[in-house]
């Protein structure tokens, strides 16, 4: 064969997962899949299959755990950047672990910080262990209900305790069937509490912490004297008794948004990003192992936060595994969907993707 009718055959590309064919888009595909639509690994593998595409479900989990273990670093760095947050929400919720006899239980928790990161964390035990270490070195807010397990995080020097006003309000509703009149009264100066606060939502936070107290302030001292008064009244063991006393146990963390207008009235936006692992342990019904539940907290961390800052996931994953293998490690926090759109629009993101061998939907390219 004559040299100019030679043929040349390309390097094949590195792949994100080594030895692997597998490339950033396919990666990202069963990453978003499994842990945003909650789609198990099973069912993507009979997925697949209808499709030609032979991919046995332990291959797919070993990309997820490559996959994982790459990203971990920017979650890392995301919960380092966490820790100067003005306020974290935090939240549990529970989880089975599989074992050969028989399953463990676990627990996925979340932290939102701010309007920055949406991390989540996995604990084999729903102790004070794990809040306390998620927290370390945090000096803030922290919005919580009033479980035991953040006793040890709220006596940390620099740590404030706010309390989650819906969580008072469910148990009112709870009193309902027992006590409707008085649950009724309580459910009634809880509700002008959130009409004041979504009144001055639209102010600066300075502007919205005076008036908030110059409206709440009446309000509160209204319900604390019909508190105290009907805690003489009820029934001790009642359940309007439960819900009165909470709410005068927790008083100082409930009323504490009085102090800075950047403060919520409850804790419900950690609630809603625990709905991530609720609906998907519907399909999954448990993690595999204590590492799988690793790589679910690492993944649901980026989607989670993608979703906060109006960010496409499978894009920005594919982005991400692209640019990670020659990404100064300095700058991980720049690759955070908190930065993500910023770091788009810079020469050397921009250049490092056009240089890639993996070419790019259009829907990802920056313009």
């Amino acid at each position: 064969m004559s040299p100019s009718k030679a043929i040349t055959i390309a390097d094949v590309p590195d792949s994100p997962v080594p030895r692997s064919l597998a490339g950033p888009g396919l990666l990202a595909h069963v990453l978003v899949s499994k842990y945003a639509d909650h789609l198990p690994l099973h069912r993507q593998e009979k997925m697949f299959e209808r499709w030609g595409l032979h991919l046995s479900r332990s291959t797919l989990c070993g990309w997820v755990e490559s996959c994982a273990g790459k990203l971990a670093i920017v979650v890392e760095a995301m919960a380092k950047d966490a820790l100067n947050a003005h306020c974290i929400a935090i939240d549990a919720t529970g989880v089975l672990v599989q074992a050969k006899e028989k399953c463990r239980r676990g627990h996925f928790w979340v932290l939102v910080a701010d309007r920055d990161h949406v991390l989540f964390r996995f604990t084999p035990h729903h102790n004070q262990d794990g809040p306390k270490e998620f927290l370390r070195g945090y000096k803030g807010y922290v919005q919580a209900d009033a479980s035991n397990v953040y006793e040890q995080l709220f006596r940390t020097e620099g740590v404030t305790e706010v309390g989650c006003w819906a969580h008072c309000r469910r148990k009112f509703f709870e009193a309902m069937t027992s006590d409707r009149d008085r649950a009724t009264v309580a459910i009634g100066f809880i509700r002008k509490l959130y009409a004041i606060d979504k009144a001055t939502k639209e102010l600066a936070p300075n502007r919205r912490t005076e008036q908030r107290r110059t409206d709440a302030e009446p309000v509160l001292v209204a319900f604390r004297a019909w508190l105290e008064t009907e805690d003489l009244l009820v029934l001790p063991r009642s359940p309007i008794a439960g819900a009165i006393g909470y709410a005068l146990n927790q008083w100082t963390a409930l009323t504490r948004f009085l102090e800075d207008g950047r403060l919520r009235l409850d804790n419900n936006r950690s609630e809603l990003e625990l709905r991530r692992e609720a609906v998907g342990r519907k399909n999954w019904l448990f993690v595999g192992s204590k590492d799988g539940a690793e790589w679910n907290a690492t993944i649901v961390s980026l989607i989670a936060s993608c979703a906060l800052h109006g960010i496409e996931p499978w894009a920005y994953l594919r982005d991400v595994l692209i640019l990670l293998p020659t990404w100064p490690p300095e700058r991980v926090i720049e690759l955070a969907p908190k930065s993500w759109k910023q770091t788009l629009e810079n020469a050397d993101a921009r250049q490092r993707l056009a240089a890639s061998p993996w070419p790019r939907a259009p829907d990802a390219t920056p313009s």
